[in-house]
Parts: structure tokens; sequence; C-alpha cells
């Protein structure tokens, strides 16, 4: 291996004075407005396992997203969508 994630950088101006903003729209995943800027693909070996835990932490599967073999598309708590992906849904 040649190293470990860090960290996620965003580049974007004056981001202190951005993430107090109050105008924040969460994205939506599926109509695409506000459009997505970012979101993370989690590598998992049971998305059904992997689920209960995001549901657990107040995560919730995105309407649209259905549950197709190999990722599953979530939304944190404030609306921040992620992914839970296996070994099979990375080559799609």
């Amino acid at each position: 291996m040649i190293g470990r994630l860090a960290g996620i950088v965003i580049d974007c101006p004056a981001p202190r004075a951005l993430a107090g903003s109050d105008r924040f729209r969460a994205p939506d995943w599926a109509s695409g407005e506000p459009p997505q800027l970012l979101h993370l693909d989690i590598l998992v070996d049971d998305l059904d396992r992997a689920e209960a835990q995001v549901l657990d932490l107040g995560g919730t599967l995105v309407d649209g997203s259905g549950k197709p073999i190999g990722f599953r598309v979530y939304a944190d708590p404030v609306g921040h969508p992620f992914c839970l992906v296996t070994p099979e849904g990375l080559t799609c």
C-alpha cells in the first residue's frame, strides 16, 4: 500500500464562510437539483448488514435509488448523498 486516506478535500472559495451558510439545500439525488458536488462510495462486504448500520445511525435509503445489485444510495441525516457498494458494484 502506498498510503491511506487522510481526508477529502472539496475545493471552493472561502470554505469557512460557506460552511456556516444558512442557504444550504441538500442535493436531490433523483432530480439533480441542486446538483451534487461530491459523494462517497463506501466499500462493504454485505449491503443488507451495512444498510442496517446506516439506518441505525440516522441515514436513509434515497427515494428512487432502489436496491440494485452491488450498490445503494443513501443520505446522511442532513441530506448528503453517499453510496454503499460491494466489489461487484465497482465494476458497473
